[in-house]
């Protein structure tokens, strides 16, 4: 016959067990974060495109997309379309050197530039960004979302500043 007291610490000790395993899953999982801003780079304005790993598993980020409502893409790397499938890049806005491809560990981000020019040239012809989303090398997907303000910009152009309209 079992003691009932070895019994309960059996038990509890395999409630804490499971406990311990989910936490780590939990803790340990890949989590991407996306992150739009607008910046200075190389003189002009862009649209900052941070792909920040906050979780703790080191990601590698292939692709970049960013959908428009008339279906077309403008991208960097391997895109793929609503359906998984492999989309061809429309338009290719990109200012400097790219991230991708390159292995990003616990809070390192992968950063892509894309000319404001260029995004006011689409919204000028009545497009408009839809969503952003970015895939790893394992082919998990995370979509990110733009800030208003980016929004508006881009709606609205570029702001002329009072000296500019004399």
């Amino acid at each position: 016959m079992v003691d009932p007291i070895a019994r309960v610490i059996a038990i509890v000790g395999l409630a804490l067990s499971a406990v311990k395993i989910i936490y780590d899953w939990w803790r340990d999982r890949r989590r991407v974060r996306i992150i739009v801003d607008q910046a200075k780079v190389l003189g002009a304005t862009a649209m900052s495109v941070s792909i920040v790993n906050i979780g703790r598993r080191p990601t590698t980020v292939e692709g970049l997309g960013i959908f428009l409502d008339n279906g077309r893409v403008l991208g960097v790397g391997h895109i793929k379309d609503k359906k998984g499938k492999a989309a061809s890049v429309t338009y290719g806005a990109q200012l400097s050197s790219h991230d991708l491809g390159k292995p990003i560990g616990d809070g390192e981000p992968a950063n892509l530039y894309f000319a404001l020019d260029t995004l006011d040239a689409l919204y000028a012809e009545g497009n408009h960004i839809v969503s952003i989303v970015a895939w790893d090398a394992e082919g998990h997907e995370y979509k990110g979302k733009i800030p208003r303000y980016l929004k508006r910009r881009l709606r609205d152009g570029p702001r002329q500043l009072s000296s500019d309209a004399d």
